[in-house]
């Protein structure tokens, strides 16, 4: 055998006693491909042949010419030659015998090496067919071939009539009486021809079983699942009439040896999606669990004895059979070739599965809904790290394939909801869409890019940018664009995030050409005129002074400065001051030409749309847009550090501590939203705080620690904060801290069933809640498109949720929150803001040394930061960054980078971020004694040293620059 396999001498169609080859994978890929010519409305005509006594047939001296032909000689040859000659046979018959006849033909069977010959005899077949495809599984065969005209009928029966020439140059014969046509369509009129062997005409039939399967013309399965209850049944009523007083355990074994592989066999290739049919099959399970523990009251639920029993379903059976059969495909354990039938997702997308598959097209439900096309979506769902397990072994055993199993029960969704589809032009573009049929839609262009793929020299242009886009195009001055979208009645809006860039536009169905237009004219051609430009940037500039009064969204933006110092994800949206003042038109036509690329742009829709109108309309306007390369995203590092904002006019502290998470593909992405659920949010303003379900809740409530809270859970591509942001009065602040940490630290460690139940009910009504409208579907659409590469159907995403346990959970929360140092930031008075700690001595120093030294006497507001470092088992560092932001001095030096204090040996990022509304042009830091005592409070420390990091070596520090200001460290011990 090794010889015929390494020399691939065996027809590669002849799955029958070969390795890695047998009748699932043989039905799997005739099943497949089947499907895939009716879906293109193409008929095939399948005729099943019936060899008649195939191995008894087989000429020895024609047989071990073959073998002889096929590289099988001299010492080998004659071995076989030994095995097959000097065979007789005689009959015996109450003791009497026949006489013995001499056999000459016939492979013995029952032996090793008597299939393998079989295989070598029939190895030729193939090479008489030259218009057909012809399938083998040892003498079971089938001839077929695609008909779309009656050329192809001709072509079919002349190969039909070179297998009787082979049958007659070899002297095996084909049974005629058996042999069946099988005429695969769902076409009103097919195409009929009178399919003849041995001038007997071929019957036509509507079904036919090949290899225990039994195939309709309509690809259905209703009646193979009839065929296979019935069976099952009748073996389940014998094992109930023989085994009536066995125990459980042996009743059981009973089914699981005879009834249950009859309702299994070959699953992969006719998993139903039909509830009737599922709940068939289910039935016979159902009524064997019955017996099994003989509990037959009407009143007895059949799911608790499903539990007892520890039986999944066998929906869950054949879905962990479907996956583990794709597994095999995919690391090529099986002769299915995947490039055959499946496509790698596009490496630039990012998806929970990295190793998954392009979803399978479809235009009929009889291929959308085969066992294949639906095994391929469950496939995607699962992590990266259980689809590329090393070995079938491991890839069965894990216990996420099961849960995955109850998961991917996405054979119909718990809610009306379209499906997505989604079609990439040739550009890059992808075009995703739910059709809702309602009269208004929602269309847009998702982009990915924002705020991160900035520089610090144009940070600010993404928002800048999406200010600009509606002011005029080459065709439609910036009157006529307005005046154009309102006698729509449409509404015309875009934003601007860290990772993506948005322009939408909700209108009427019949107006999603018009509005279309207009988005690919904005977004290509716009003028950038520069006296817009100059327009527009006092707009912004007011909006940022409206923005620092909007204490969320600065504690928010404080807060990715201070997770993410000096990288990407540390920029704010909205850019700096300096930025804005100097952006022009080239460095918007700089970023429209570097970002706006195809294979970055998702045109989404949502409501009364037309898939296949709005690819049309996609490759008309946006067709012209360059496809682009990959882009690397810049990692951003995360820094859990401490930072303090003081303004001495608030009567509350706004706090937010996060800890770092990982991006949205990751596994634990599911878990971490959930654990966010749990916790909750709450405001004063709601009653019955202390009743909620929430143990935080309640604990903030009855402790009056906090004006309100809100857990909060941002994601981006490759990192993410998962934290809460709360209000609290005065001395409140320490202890909130510490009641957020502590219901932290519960999730990693004691997490209740009852809790855990209650979060995956209250996380999915908001998901659902989320969906009300076109314009949040089509976000949801737009956003996981760029995400995760794909939509993730609403009952896929509940089915996740569903299978996460309190194991799993507590799993994941250990993984990314326990003993992970967080990032803290704070705005209020010096009583509020982390009272009574270390820091508030290093305001102090700060505050008499160089804040009044600094301001105009008649300016008393500051917003200082503080970072804080600390290193276990040795001394806490804190390090001090003076900004002379909004200085006009005229500087000859900037100074140098911000410097590191040294603990552990380990160099650690710097310090305090002071923002001064004014500061004179020039600041003179005095000489500050070492070992002079600086009181507060109840704290006494000393201060070590002082040094001052700058260009210029005297102590007068100079700066020309709000990007570089002067770097104080200081050394408290």
């Amino acid at each position: 055998m090794n010889h015929l396999e390494s020399n691939s001498i065996l027809y590669h169609l002849q799955h029958g006693f070969r390795s890695s080859r047998s009748c699932e994978t043989q039905l799997t890929s005739f099943i497949q491909e089947l499907c895939r010519s009716n879906d293109k409305n193409i008929q095939t005509d399948v005729i099943v042949m019936d060899f008649a006594k195939a191995f008894d047939k087989v000429p020895h001296k024609r047989q071990l010419y073959k073998l002889s032909f096929y590289g099988i000689r001299n010492n080998t040859l004659l071995l076989i030659q030994d095995f097959l000659s000097l065979r007789s046979q005689t009959v015996l018959l109450n003791g009497t015998h026949s006489d013995n006849i001499h056999v000459t033909s016939g492979v013995p069977q029952g032996t090793v090496i008597g299939p393998i010959l079989f295989l070598i005899y029939i190895n030729d077949f193939p090479e008489y067919l030259h218009h057909s495809t012809l399938r083998l599984f040892a003498d079971d065969s089938i001839i077929y071939k695609e008909i779309t005209n009656t050329n192809d009928t001709l072509q079919l029966q002349h190969d039909l009539d070179s297998a009787a020439k082979w049958e007659e140059d070899w002297l095996m014969s084909f049974h005629p009486d058996k042999c069946s046509i099988l005429r695969i369509t769902t076409k009103k009129t097919p195409i009929h021809h009178n399919y003849t062997l041995h001038k007997h005409i071929l019957t036509t039939e509507t079904s036919t079983k090949y290899l225990g399967i039994t195939i309709q013309d309509n690809l259905k399965w209703n009646k193979h699942i009839d065929n296979i209850t019935t069976n099952a049944t009748r073996q389940l009523n014998f094992i109930k009439r023989n085994l009536k007083v066995a125990s459980p355990k042996i009743k059981e074994r009973a089914y699981q040896s005879l009834v249950r592989p009859k309702l299994e066999y070959h699953c992969c290739t006719w998993d139903p999606h039909q509830h009737t049919q599922i709940q068939q099959l289910e039935m016979v399970q159902r009524r064997a669990a019955r017996y099994v523990t003989n509990r037959f009251h009407n009143t007895s639920s059949v799911n608790s004895m499903l539990q007892d029993l520890n039986w999944p379903t066998l929906q869950e059976r054949r879905l962990r059979t479907r996956l583990i059969f794709l597994y095999k495909i995919t690391h090529n354990l099986v002769a299915i070739y995947p490039q055959d039938l499946l496509f790698p997702l596009d490496s630039r997308t990012r998806h929970i599965n990295p190793l998954g598959f392009q979803q399978i097209r479809t235009h009929k439900d009889t291929y959308k809904y085969s066992s294949y096309s639906r095994t391929v979506k469950q496939w995607n769902c699962l992590p990266q790290h259980i689809a590329s397990a090393d070995t079938v072994e491991l890839f069965r055993e894990q216990q996420c394939v099961r849960h995955k199993a109850s998961e991917a029960l996405a054979n119909r969704p718990t809610l009306n909801i379209p499906e997505t589809r989604v079609t990439t032009l040739s550009n890059g573009i992808r075009v995703a869409t739910e059709d809702s049929g309602i009269p208004t839609c929602t269309v847009g262009l998702w982009i990915d890019a924002g705020s991160r793929y900035e520089t610090d020299q144009n940070n600010g242009v993404a928002h800048f940018l999406e200010h600009m886009i509606f002011k005029g195009t080459e065709k439609r001055t910036r009157t006529g664009l307005e005046l154009e979208i309102e006698n729509m009645g449409a509404h015309l809006n875009a934003y601007t995030s860290r990772e993506q860039t948005v322009y939408y536009a909700k209108c009427f169905a019949k107006d999603i050409g018009k509005s279309v237009d207009i988005l690919s004219d904005i977004v290509q051609n716009s003028k950038l005129d520069e006296n817009a430009i100059e327009a527009e940037r006092g707009v912004i500039l007011r909006e940022m002074q409206e923005v620092e009064t909007n204490i969320q969204e600065l504690i928010f933006d404080e807060l990715h400065m201070a997770a993410y110092q000096e990288t990407p994800l540390a920029r704010t949206i909205l850019g700096p001051t300096e930025n804005i003042m100097k952006i022009n038109q080239r460095d918007l036509k700089d970023y429209i030409n570097t970002h706006y690329k195809g294979s970055r742009i998702v045109l989404a829709a949502a409501g009364g749309v037309d898939h296949d109108e709005l690819v049309n309309l996609a490759e008309k306007h946006l067709g012209g847009i360059d496809k682009g390369e990959p882009v690397q995203l810049e990692p951003c590092r995360y820094t859990g550090s401490q930072t303090s904002l003081r303004d001495d006019f608030m009567p509350f502290a706004h706090v937010a501590l996060a800890v770092e998470t990982p991006g949205w593909i990751d596994e634990d992405n599911i878990a971490l939203m959930l654990a966010n659920t749990m916790l909750g949010s709450w405001d004063r303003s709601v009653l019955g705080g202390e009743f909620l379900g929430s143990k935080l809740t309640s604990e903030v409530a009855k402790q009056n620690l906090a004006q309100s809270f809100m857990s909060f859970n941002t994601t981006y591509t490759d990192t993410g904060l998962w934290g809460c942001y709360f209000v609290s009065e005065e001395d409140n602040t320490d202890k909130m801290i510490e009641t957020v940490q502590e219901n932290w630290m519960m999730l990693c460690n004691d997490i209740s069933e009852f809790s855990l139940e209650r979060g995956k009910n209250l996380l999915k009504t908001n998901l659902k809640l989320q969906l009300d409208g076109s314009t949040p579907i089509c976000e949801d659409i737009g956003r996981q498109m760029l995400c995760y590469g794909r939509r993730i159907p609403m009952y896929e995403m509940e089915a996740r949720i569903d299978m996460i346990t309190t194991t799993s959970l507590r799993d994941a929360c250990y993984r990314n929150i326990y003993d992970k140092c967080p990032v803290v930031v704070g705005i209020g008075d010096k009583r509020t803001v982390f009272c009574g700690s270390d820091r508030y001595m290093l305001d102090i120093l700060l505050e008499t040394q160089l804040y009044r030294r600094g301001l105009s006497p008649t300016v008393q507001r500051m917003f200082p930061t503080v970072y804080m470092y600390t290193c276990r088992n040795h001394k806490t560092h804190f390090t001090s960054q003076y900004d002379v932001t909004g200085a006009k001095n005229k500087g000859k030096h900037d100074v140098i980078r911000k410097k590191c204090a040294k603990a552990c040996n380990v160099q650690i990022k710097v310090g305090i971020h002071f923002k001064v509304c004014q500061v004179k042009p020039v600041l003179y830091l005095h000489t500050i004694a070492l070992g002079k005592e600086c009181t507060g409070r109840d704290h006494k420390k000393r201060i070590e040293k002082i040094i001052i990091y700058s260009d210029n070596s005297d102590c007068v520090i100079y700066s020309n620059s709000a990007l570089h200001p002067p770097v104080i460290t200081v050394q408290i011990c």
